[in-house]
């Protein structure tokens, strides 16, 4: 008959196959969608305020 598991080994089973699905992953997964995104942000109208307010002092 086999032993219950002790909520220690639980734990520790649960968090050594969250690590391994974590490295398991490709570091650049999220990157593209986020480059994309910020490929469509217009940012001329931020540009010109800080360089109004660089050049105002």
């Amino acid at each position: 008959m086999k032993a219950r598991a002790t909520r220690r080994e639980v734990t520790r089973c649960m968090l050594s196959a969250s690590l391994g699905k974590l490295l398991a992953a490709k570091p650049s997964a999220g990157t593209r969608v986020f480059n994309r995104e910020a490929a469509k942000v217009n940012f001329d109208p931020v540009r010109s305020r800080i360089q109004q307010a660089i050049c105002a002092r």
